[in-house]
């Protein structure tokens, strides 16, 4: 109480709480636009999802939907919709697995030009290829941050043949 500079301390301290408080303020604001801009976000997938059948206009899960919910790696709406529009049924098991090799495999093409895909392998890559357009325009469309050629290139066919290989029980060598 007797320091010679007592007033300035008590200026500088005050100037302390002062800021602290726009501080404490400034981050309450903070988190009601995130806040915000989450909600806006989420009710744009919710749109998204409602436009692709996952969910009903009433907000309720669809069968679709449901089966959606079960998968947990993956892009979870390519294969749903896969599965749901029969990509998986005039294709063999080693041409499935070819396929769903498209899923993990994510080395960058080397250029844009479209990918070589081997002529049994064809059909059921453009399917997956439409499939991923429909996605990603519906994104678009939602105002969802989507890349469409981005989104279709993410499923590269690089190991598709490999894949098969493996899967028909071909050596290591062959």
């Amino acid at each position: 109480h007797g320091e010679a500079d007592r007033d300035e301390r008590l200026h500088v301290y005050g100037q302390r709480v002062s800021l602290l408080e726009q501080a404490r303020t400034t981050r309450q604001e903070a988190r009601v636009t995130q806040a915000v801009t989450m909600r806006d976000e989420l009710r744009r997938m919710k749109r998204v999802l409602r436009k692709l059948n996952y969910i009903s206009a009433d907000g309720v899960l669809t069968t679709k939907g449901q089966f959606a919910c079960q998968l947990n790696t993956g892009d979870e709406l390519m294969v749903t919709d896969m599965i749901f529009e029969g990509v998986f049924n005039d294709i063999t098991v080693e041409q499935s697995v070819a396929l769903m090799s498209c899923f993990v495999f994510d080395a960058p093409s080397k250029d844009d030009s479209p990918p070589v895909v081997r002529g049994d392998f064809q059909a059921s890559y453009e399917r997956l290829r439409n499939i991923a357009k429909t996605i990603a325009e519906a994104k678009i469309e939602m105002k969802l941050d989507c890349d469409e050629n981005e989104y279709v290139k993410k499923f590269n066919p690089g190991l598709m043949e490999v894949c098969w290989a493996w899967a028909a029980g071909k050596s290591f060598v062959e």
